[in-house]
């Protein structure tokens, strides 16, 4: 199974803003801020892990999308979303 981390992670490394001197840390952080600002009213309404699931779904970052996809990397599609928004929290907690 693929960790959850190393997707949002490697999914980071490929946005046009990422700067490869952050920390692993500050990716996560940036990540954060940019999807709740990018879904804010959900986040202002339903709270961040409703936001950070519709952000993800949303094909805002290149994480996995496709049930296929994600069942080869090990995962559950009816959890997967929430999931990635759990760990990303995680990770900034």
């Amino acid at each position: 199974m693929t960790p959850l981390r190393t997707l949002i992670l490697d999914a980071i490394k490929i946005e046009d803003d990422y700067d490869p001197n952050w920390t692993e840390i500050q990716s996560f952080r940036w990540l954060l801020d940019t999807a709740l600002r990018s879904k804010s009213y959900v986040y202002e309404h339903y709270g961040a892990i409703a936001a950070l699931e519709d952000f993800f779904s949303g094909i805002a970052i290149h994480v996995p999308i496709w049930t296929e996809e994600i069942e080869e990397l090990g995962h559950d599609p009816e959890t997967y979303w929430k999931n990635l928004a759990l760990t990303l929290l995680s990770e900034v907690d």
